[in-house]
Parts: C-alpha cells; sequence; structure tokens
C-alpha cells in the first residue's frame, strides 16, 4: 500500500484533493513540486526533533523521544511551489479502520505537533518561529460505516476573536491540518478522487 501511494501520479491526486493552497495548479504541475527526493518510506528511527527532508527512500520516518516509543510515518514528503514561495511538509497515513481504538483527528493532530516541533534546528533555528512550514497529516480510512460514507474533513486552526483587535494574520498559524478521507465500496461515488482511491 505504501508503495503504490507514493506512486507520484497518486500523491499529485491527494495533494491536489486535500492541501488548499495548490488545489487550482494542475495535476503536472503538482507532480513538478513534489520533492521526489524528500519522499520518504518505511520505519526507520531517528534522534527528537532532527528531520532532514533531503534523504531518500526509507529514512526519516520516524521521530524518538525517551519514553514514548516511536511515532512512525507512512509516508512523508516536501511540497515546493517556488512561484508561490511554499514549502509544505506532507505526512499521508493508510488506515486498514476508520476507528482503530481512538479518533483519527486526534491522531492526526499528535502526528503533526511532532513533525512542526521536529523542525526546530532543520527548518527553524533559536526563537525564528516564523519560519515553520504548515504540515499536513492526511488520513486514508477504508471500510468506514455507511453513515460516513465516503467523505474528506479537514480539520485546522481557526482565529476567533474574544476582543477584537490583532489582525487576521492567517500565516502565523496556519500551520497544521489534518485531513481524514474516509473510504468505503459503492456503485457510485462523490467525484473521480474517491472513486479512484477505492480503486
Amino acid at each position: 500500500m505504501k508503495e503504490l501511494l507514493t506512486d507520484i501520479q497518486v500523491l499529485a491526486r491527494i495533494v491536489k484533493h486535500t492541501v488548499v493552497e495548490v488545489e487550482n495548479l494542475s495535476i503536472e504541475q503538482i507532480m513538478a513540486c513534489i520533492d521526489h527526493d524528500s519522499i520518504c518510506i518505511g520505519m526507520v528511527p531517528v534522534e527528537p526533533g532532527l528531520t532532514n527532508m533531503g534523504r531518500v527512500d526509507s529514512v526519516q520516518t520516524e521521530d524518538a523521544v525517551p519514553n514514548e516509543g516511536y511515532v512512525t510515518y507512512d509516508i512523508r514528503f516536501m511540497l515546493i511551489v517556488m512561484e508561490l514561495e511554499l514549502e509544505i511538509i506532507i505526512n499521508v497515513e493508510a488506515q486498514k479502520s476508520w476507528y482503530p481504538g481512538y479518533k483519527i483527528p486526534t491522531r492526526g493532530i499528535f502526528y503533526g505537533a511532532r513533525m512542526i516541533s521536529a523542525q526546530l534546528g532543520t527548518e527553524f533555528c533559536d526563537s525564528n518561529y516564523d519560519d515553520i512550514k504548515k504540515v499536513y497529516s492526511i488520513w486514508l480510512c477504508f471500510g468506514v460505516p455507511d453513515y460516513i460514507g465516503n467523505a474528506i474533513s479537514e480539520y485546522r486552526m481557526e482565529k476567533r476573536d474574544v476582543v477584537p483587535g490583532f489582525p487576521d494574520d492567517r500565516a502565523s498559524y496556519d500551520k497544521l491540518s489534518v485531513v481524514v478521507i474516509g473510504l468505503k465500496e459503492s456503485k457510485s461515488y462523490p467525484n473521480e478522487f474517491i472513486g479512484m482511491l477505492n480503486t
């Protein structure tokens, strides 16, 4: 499954339908923006907080923290869109079950938070927090129940003014998105993308 999902044509379609920043780009443009050398598959332990996205195949897919065990990423890669001056770290996970004993958005938030904190020392140093790259954790969940069906939901941070005043500088807080895709076999699908994933 991981090898199939890392096919550039499949990854580009997942990105197009889940990453809002590039939804207006064509599949071909997105394929060109996926940093092939950064695609990581497998299970390799790394020191806490260190993610070198420039390595290839089967590296940097775990973050180790003492007394916490390992967080294993199925697939992780960098999306670089030069014309938009945009770099996003993306994690794609395939789940056999939509509810493996916990809620997927909760695990997605944990994975996303780890991808953000792991940027310290690689993507930003000291207190240069404005250099943090946005992360996406995208979850493909198979066999969802009928009441969910084929669905896509995004979970992200939003600004809420308790007492208005601060400008809405979305770039300063829009750093983590979790996208959950529910997949269920059906005779018809809501769109071509869901149909492709079910196939």
